[in-house]
């Protein structure tokens, strides 16, 4: 009886530790490292989001800086390939502590999905539509003003920053997605609007809450040895100790449908999948659930648009000596005489192969990029590293429209609220049926999903620019195979009537369906341009048009497949950043940027960020609650 007792007793304890071993691994990852803090003392927009804007033509200089031998500086501490948020964000917390950083862009202006095009009197932005929790005090503010100095200012957006939009005609459905400061409208709207799905919806969002709780403690993952990641799931601890990785392994459609009875609820409830491009099927609960909590409290967009932040992230790269050059394409990342190192990167110019030495490379090139185009074939099987790169996807594709609108946004009656269009409440089944149809059949039918956009509306600082004009942007998802017998073609001319003929249907299709929902535009378009995955392709340097990288899938972040996903390599002295590192989006990259400056630094920039926001709630309440006391 006594063996039996002290048993039990063992068995509750081993218990109660593998459940605390999350609390255990924060510590450790709260004292893991000692290297240089780049960030200071926490900064305030004083008055809040202010923003130093500068003309395009200024910010140009910078931003489009062409690569030339003599513009490389000396002495280099890091090379950076692609200038991404991820690319920018590393180099510009390198800056922080002194470090010479080099940036290479291949495309001819710097910003990765940051950067904007004019054209014909018409501005658009690329890349970024929408980004939340950039309130005052939040991580992700204090962490842009560290690296900017303070320079970048946020819009807030309309409360109501998403509708969704299903079907058409007398069957349409309309519902407004809304932040609030305490992040509840979106679910108390959708009880007012479903209510025999009360219990449901409450589950859902308590769901969706647990998976955003889980997610820091997770991310310490990204600091341990692959090695032990995977003991722990040999052993099936790493589930139990990191509670997120239950959230991965599970569909957004499972979830949804074993909750939700309702095909219209549903169809609200996956409405912006296409955020990171993964249809609900195989998409985790966790990734959709992280997303539709990051806009609940609010939605912003820069000041001045996405350039701005682009432009400010490289004066801090330049002010500590370093510097960003476009149309510099790396062909090959220059590893040791024993393959054990990287050292630097070889640039095409012209016809000259340019070599430039560093003791640090990182790339922000994307996965696939990294390993399967810019290492030499024996480094790759020296490294098994095909074998890393089978374990993922390339992610969705899309036909992007670029439109420029004759009148002001006042004049055409638009607002900053994104549009989600959907064909029916069939969400899943729409799409599949979409993109399993031949292109010749698809251009006889409708998109099943549209993102409708109008940026002009979201910069208070459009109008002074480009008055009397506004400009629209409507993506969808298609299938990259339509496109690729054009692949090796690289400019429209080549491509052939054909393939005009196509985009041109395809553009009328995607305009033809936002009149349904915009019909005060009809006969206002001055410009219209559209892009397709061969054009993501050459602008990304992506094989399959990918706009967001490898795919957002189950697979992708499951425990078994996380591990590989990290900013260190097994080459020492090349590491990863950006999105595939971490996840698609602004804050994404950005984080991927964090987390890749932190290997480097060898210490947890997530954690100081966080120490960082309770020292902002302590500093600046006390001045509010000394404020409101006066």
């Amino acid at each position: 009886m006594y063996w039996l007792l002290s048993a039990c007793i063992l068995l509750i304890f081993a218990i109660w530790i593998i459940y605390k071993l999350e609390w255990f691994f924060i510590f450790l990852g709260i004292n893991w490292g000692k290297g240089p803090n780049p960030f200071t003392e926490v900064l305030k927009h004083d008055p809040p989001h202010q923003s130093t804007i500068e003309p395009q033509a200024v910010r140009d200089k910078v931003l489009r800086k062409g690569f030339l031998p003599k513009h490389v500086p000396d002495n280099l501490d890091a090379i950076i390939i692609g200038s991404g948020v991820g690319g920018l964000s590393t180099g510009a917390l390198l800056a922080k502590l002194g470090k010479r950083v080099l940036v290479l862009e291949q495309h001819d202006r710097a910003g990765g999905c940051l950067h904007v095009y004019e054209d014909k009197g018409y501005l658009f932005d690329v890349g970024i539509h929408i980004i939340g929790q950039l309130s005052e005090g939040m991580m992700t503010t204090i962490l842009i003003d560290q690296i900017t100095d303070g320079q970048i200012g946020w819009n807030t957006l309309p409360e109501n920053f998403d509708r969704v939009v299903i079907g058409s005609g007398d069957e349409r459905i309309d519902f407004d997605v809304c932040s609030s400061l305490t992040g509840n409208k979106f679910k108390d709207d959708l009880v007012k609007r479903f209510p025999n799905e009360t219990k449901s919806i409450e589950k859902y969002f308590n769901m969706q809450k647990a998976a955003r709780l889980s997610f820091l403690p997770a991310m310490l993952t990204k600091f341990m040895p692959k090695k032990l990641i995977l003991i722990l799931r040999k052993l099936n601890l790493l589930n139990r100790i990191f509670k997120y990785y239950n959230y991965c392994e599970v569909s957004l459609k499972t979830v949804v449908e074993s909750l939700i009875d309702d095909k219209d609820l549903q169809a609200i409830l996956y409405y912006n999948y296409g955020d990171y491009g993964t249809a609900p099927a195989d998409a985790p609960f966790s990734m959709h659930a992280i997303l539709q909590q990051h806009f609940i409290q609010g939605a912003y967009f820069p000041v001045g648009g996405p350039s701005n932040v682009a432009y400010h992230l490289i004066q801090t790269i330049r002010k500590a000596g370093g510097e960003v050059l476009v149309r510099a394409k790396c062909t090959e990342i220059l590893t040791s005489t024993d393959q054990c190192k990287a050292i630097g990167v070889c640039v095409q110019k012209g016809s000259e192969s340019i070599n430039i030495l560093a003791p640090i490379v990182i790339s922000n090139a994307g996965l696939h990029n990294t390993y399967n185009s810019l290492l030499n074939a024996s480094v790759k099987q020296k490294y098994l590293l095909d074998g890393v790169c089978n374990k993922f996807n390339p992610g969705m594709t899309c036909l992007t429209a670029f439109i420029g609108l004759k009148g002001s946004n006042e004049e055409l009656n638009l607002s900053a609220t994104n549009i989600w269009h959907q064909v029916s409440n069939a969400t899943q089944q729409d799409l599949d049926n979409f993109c399993n149809l031949s292109m010749e059949d698809a251009l006889e039918v409708d998109l099943p999903i549209l993102f409708i956009s109008f940026p002009s509306t979201k910069d208070p600082a459009w109008s002074a620019h480009f008055p009397g004009k506004s400009v629209c942007e409507v993506i969808s998802p298609v299938p990259y195979r339509w496109f690729e017998d054009w692949r090796n073609d690289y400019t429209d001319g080549k491509k052939g009537d054909h393939y005009l003929t196509l985009k041109k249907t395809f553009g009328e299709r995607m305009w033809s369906q936002t009149l349904r929902i915009f019909p005060q535009l009809k006969d206002k378009v001055d410009y219209f341009e559209l892009g397709t995955p061969l054009t993501n392709s050459f602008y990304l340097q992506y094989a399959k048009g990918e706009i967001y990288g490898i795919d957002h899938d189950v697979q992708r972040f499951s425990g078994a497949n996380s591990c590989y996903l990290k900013s260190t390599t097994p080459i020492n002295g090349l590491y990863l950043t950006g999105q595939d590192v971490l996840s698609c989006g602004f804050a994404g990259a950005l984080y991927g940027g964090v987390l890749c400056a932190s290997a480097i630094l060898k210490r947890n920039l997530l954690l100081d960020l966080v120490k960082m926001r309770i020292e902002y709630k302590k500093k600046f309440q006390k001045g509010k609650e000394k404020a409101k006391s006066d």
